[in-house]
């Protein structure tokens, strides 16, 4: 956020070891269509937040705007066109992109999950894995090439392929062994 990078974080834990780094201020941004600000947020909370925060040691990921109207508010300054997770309209909550980012993190990522070292080979990936507190290796994977792309997982001597679709988020989980 703020057009700076993840990678700032490792001098922050380098400093402050003991010290969780929760990235907390950003949020998604509304466009032209309802159906390009869901793809563009879906796009950006993945390969521009999620990923590259937790790649850099991020405790947690959380956006800004829980829950907003649908003209952005309530309003009191700042970002004019941002998004929340879910938006409320006459009664009715309506999840966004950052819903369905943080909830596909939160569902394959349990608290308690380590980084693990992980990498990819391809340039329109975004990536990054954990061992979750049962043993599961996870990989999260953000596409944004425009065709499936079969993807190996490799953990020791074992491969996993699995395609990933274009400009989509996937996570493989590999049970424990």
């Amino acid at each position: 956020c703020y057009k700076g990078s993840a990678a700032g974080q490792d001098a922050v834990r380098a400093a402050f070891p003991r010290v969780g780094v929760w990235v907390t201020e950003c949020s998604g941004t509304r466009t032209a269509t309802a159906a390009s600000t869901f793809a563009d947020g879906l796009f950006w909370e993945s390969s521009k937040l999620l990923i590259p925060s937790l790649q850099h040691g991020a405790t947690a990921v959380m956006t800004w705007n829980l829950a907003l109207d649908p003209s952005g508010g309530p309003h009191t300054g700042g970002c004019s066109t941002c998004t929340g997770v879910v938006t409320i309209a006459g009664g009715q909550a309506t999840r966004n992109a950052e819903f369905y980012v943080l909830a596909h993190a939160a569902r394959f990522v349990p608290r308690g999950s380590v980084q693990v070292a992980s990498s990819i080979d391809n340039a329109t990936f975004e990536q990054v894995a954990f061992r979750t507190p049962t043993g599961a290796i996870v990989v999260v994977l953000h596409q944004s090439g425009w065709q499936t792309t079969q993807v190996t997982v490799a953990l020791g001597a074992d491969r996993y392929t699995v395609p990933v679709r274009p400009w989509s988020l996937t996570t493989v989980q590999i049970a424990p062994r």
